[in-house]
């Protein structure tokens, strides 16, 4: 018999990909700083998660805490600045802060669209690559 068992052909699986609920826990990763995937590991239990997952998951935080971090440093550096030119001359405080507080609105709204675009990759079931985040993630992850 020419298609018996012996003869047949072997298949092998392929990765189809992460799952539905990592594609969701990682996309929630971004959009939470993290906390969703940190709930998920607790609950889950799992020691041994998909790289996948820990990628978005840690890319996710860096993501959070550099846009956190660099937000607060030039409101601090700025409300610095005005204050000691508010001491000689109050009218110029305002224009000495004035770049301060647009590049800190600038910083915001690109950890907001970083945030969302890893989102997006995330709930697509890929990898977002920013430029210097990714590397450092997967620098992490060996």
């Amino acid at each position: 018999m020419p298609w018996s068992p012996k003869f047949a052909p072997k298949f092998v699986p392929r990765y189809a990909g992460p799952t539905v609920v990592e594609r969701l826990i990682a996309g929630l990763c971004y959009v939470t700083f993290g906390m969703v995937g940190l709930i998920y590991l607790i609950v889950t239990g799992k020691k041994n998660q998909s790289n996948y997952l820990q990628f978005n998951f840690l890319q996710s935080i860096l993501l959070g805490l550099l846009g956190i971090v660099l937000s607060y440093s030039i409101s601090a550096i700025a409300n610095l600045l005005g204050g000691t030119v508010g001491l000689i001359n109050s009218g110029a405080a305002n224009v000495v802060t004035s770049p301060f507080a647009l590049l800190g609105a600038g910083i915001k709204a690109l950890s907001f669209i970083l945030m969302l675009y890893g989102a997006i990759w995330a709930f697509l079931g890929k990898e977002a690559e920013i430029p210097f985040i990714s590397k450092l993630v997967r620098r992490q992850m060996r």
